[in-house]
């Protein structure tokens, strides 16, 4: 049994735009080569909802799709632009570039903002990761709402290639030393391991893994998933029941208090390893913010141009998700 929730306003971004009180933001995103790295700024120009905006151009490692990556960037980066985006609103920033150019980008943006739009639909964990972490430590922010624009579907065959080596993510090292001994590994399951499994069972042997599982699902997606799982029980044990959690696949709030839960409220030490889809690995990021606990991926150097494609429409419009994490200087996530 999960531990309760408290209210926390999330749902289609038109609804929550048209409930709260705050009415201009700062809009923090990227530009990318898919199609819905637009459609959160877009839904929120059409409602005068932005004064300030900072887009990275993230762009992958060289490789067989890079000339068509570029096109990809390029066109929605004029839709952008057509859309009122000037110049030096956007920042380039290489996916694997050092840390620091990262971090302040991110801080260059909290200067100058107080009620922030992080629109995570593009952005990749190595930069939507510390975004969160900094914008919730940050008390000047007094608004913070994070969009997620659902696709309409995504590339039949490998989504991203070449990852690199296991490691923290930004500002997500572990802050002991030596490390301790972590009695959980709160994993998010996704499309592609990355050689995952081995990695914890030489690194963590200790930590007991619990995955979240993305449901419901598409048979497409489903697919992926249960082969992601494969792969982690061909490698190590999972025999206890609660080792597989079913996860709605849209609702940070549920998994944060899935993970409240699992730690007995940070009693037990926790590492993350967020695969999954972004909402879920937006409560790994907002909980290991508010704890200090531990972050690793194996950040792919190169993603498909067509990752995903267009954006799922409801009732004819863009499905674009709102999560409020900061409302009127309250905090609806904590520890």
């Amino acid at each position: 049994m999960r531990e309760s929730s408290i209210f926390r306003p999330n749902g289609p971004l038109d609804f929550i735009f048209s409930n709260i009180e705050a009415k201009e933001f700062s809009f923090l995103g990227c530009v990318g080569t898919e199609d819905r790295c637009v459609t959160a700024f877009s839904e929120l120009v059409a409602r005068k909802s932005l004064r300030n905006i900072s887009l990275a151009e993230i762009t992958d490692a060289e490789s067989e799709y890079s000339s068509r990556s570029d096109e990809k960037m390029r066109l929605n980066r004029k839709t952008f632009e057509d859309l009122g985006v000037s110049n030096d609103e956007f920042r380039a920033i290489g996916l694997l570039d050092r840390e620091d150019l990262i971090l302040s980008w991110i801080e260059d943006f909290i200067e100058v903002s107080e009620k922030v739009v992080l629109d995570i639909s593009s952005l990749p964990k190595r930069f939507f990761f510390p975004a969160v972490k900094m914008l919730l430590k940050n008390k000047k922010i007094t608004d913070l709402v994070v969009t997620y624009s659902v696709p309409d579907g995504y590339h039949s065959g490998n989504i991203a290639e070449r990852p690199s080596d296991w490691r923290a993510l930004p500002l997500f090292g572990s802050q002991e030393y030596p490390d301790p001994k972590y009695e959980l590994a709160i994993v998010g399951v996704g499309f592609l391991p990355f050689g995952l499994p081995d990695l914890l069972k030489s690194g963590f042997l200790e930590a007991k893994p619990h995955l979240f599982f993305p449901f419901p699902a598409s048979p497409g997606t489903a697919f992926k998933s249960w082969d992601f799982v494969r792969q982690i029980e061909n490698s190590m044990a999972l025999p206890a029941r609660d080792q597989l959690v079913h996860i709605n696949a849209m609702d940070p709030s549920d998994a944060f208090d899935h993970i409240m839960w699992l730690t007995h409220k940070n009693k037990k030490k926790a590492l993350f390893a967020p695969y999954g889809p972004k909402p879920m690995s937006l409560a790994m990021a907002i909980y290991a913010s508010l704890t200090g606990a531990p972050v690793f991926y194996t950040q792919p150097r190169v993603y498909h141009p067509d990752y995903t494609s267009g954006v799922r429409k409801n009732n004819g419009r863009p499905l674009v998700y709102a999560y409020c994490l900061r409302l009127d200087s309250r905090d609806l996530f904590y520890v």
